[in-house]
């Protein structure tokens, strides 16, 4: 009905010259198609619509409480809503595991799915340690019409009807940073396949940021919302009376920015947060990202990512004592030696944002080797 080329009739529809319904249809042309691609009579059809309008895969396009009738009323799939990437469909279901394990779950499956999606059409770049896809329009626009996908597509719906007062603060860091991630990827993905690149220029990249948006507990969250309302406590982001601020993070820390992840070359690389040891697994996202930390004779380079969000580290010296907890012994060695020549001088890596992939170790258990130190 929705899916064949011989399907129910979606189109463009007006009603008076005025008012235009984007991707609907007609219910009486529904209930023919029905009688005739699926033997119902004309009463069960109307009652299979019915059904489908129970369980919100169809709605009517100017009032969502109204019951299927076969007349000339126009109709929409939930799935051409446009709006948010997790409501093409609506969850109607009980919530019966506890949202960090449903976004760690989530995040699992769009990231094999990407990752077998990647393979068969990508090459690592020689001097980074990043999967560059050759041809990403064509391998996302196919990845987004496997039935594995629509799955997903289904799955993350129920990011919109979670609890999330329960939550102890390390539960809440650990869900908002993967629910970050997730929407991340998506967003990428769902771009690349209609042949865009968000972030092609400065407009392009503030518009994306402030546009991919995730429904979770009821409520409206883009990627600017989660990691400046929601994951950078100590801004007035939201204002007074939003309703979205009760999910605030207790406290600010600065660990965040070493894991959020936008899928180019110079962001973080993607780990899943587990939410039983969650400072665990943020303090080896942190190791992890300043090893790009260069230093040339008495100079230190670091991600530009710290610059941009400097007051968030605190004084420079905060700064760079930070830096220094999570860099490798000889990182380390190094810099105390550029201090005590009274040379030292920071300074920061160009950021590039081509869009590329690391999709190693994202999924780590708390007993992988490489947690061993953490």
């Amino acid at each position: 009905m929705l899916r064949s080329k011989d399907g129910v009739e979606i189109s463009d529809r007006r009603v008076m010259l005025v008012h235009m319904y984007p991707k609907c249809f007609v219910a009486s042309e529904a209930v023919k198609w029905i009688q005739n691609n699926l033997s119902f009579t004309k009463e069960q059809a109307i009652f299979f619509c019915q059904l489908l309008t129970t369980r919100e895969f169809i709605h009517h396009c100017q009032n969502r409480s109204l019951k299927f009738a076969d007349n000339a009323e126009f109709w929409r799939f939930q799935y051409h809503e446009e709006g948010a990437l997790n409501w093409k469909h609506v969850w109607v279901w009980d919530i019966e595991s506890p949202p960090c394990k449903i976004v760690e779950r989530l995040s699992e499956n769009l990231l094999n799915l990407c990752k077998n999606a990647m393979e068969k059409d990508s090459k690592m770049d020689p001097k980074d340690d990043f999967t560059v896809i050759t041809s990403p329009a064509q391998v996302f626009s196919s990845l987004v019409l496997t039935p594995e996908f629509e799955n997903f597509e289904y799955s993350v719906a129920e990011l919109q009807k979670v609890q999330l007062n329960g939550l102890d603060s390390k539960e809440k860091l650990a869900f908002w940073l993967n629910t970050y991630n997730l929407l991340s990827l998506h967003a990428i993905i769902v771009s690349l396949s209609r042949g865009e690149n968000p972030y092609e220029g400065f407009i392009s990249r503030k518009k994306y940021f402030s546009t991919q948006t995730y429904i979770v507990a009821n409520m409206t969250f883009s990627l600017d919302d989660i990691e400046h309302g929601i994951l950078r406590p100590r801004n007035n982001y939201f204002g007074e009376g939003d309703e979205r601020a009760q999910f605030k993070i207790d406290g600010p820390d600065a660990r965040i920015f070493s894991v959020l992840s936008c899928y180019n070359k110079s962001s973080p690389k993607t780990l899943i947060i587990k939410s039983e040891n969650v400072d665990r697994f943020v303090d080896y996202a942190c190791r992890r990202h300043f090893t790009s930390v260069k230093f040339q004779d008495y100079t230190m380079f670091i991600p530009k990512i710290c610059d941009w969000y400097s007051s968030d580290y605190g004084t420079r010296d905060d700064l760079i004592k930070f830096v220094q907890s999570y860099l490798r012994h000889d990182q380390s060695m190094m810099l105390n030696t550029s201090f005590k020549t009274g040379k030292f001088s920071l300074k920061y890596l160009d950021f590039d944002w081509e869009i590329a992939f690391d999709l190693k170790d994202y999924n780590l258990d708390l007993r992988d080797p490489l947690l061993k130190n953490f």
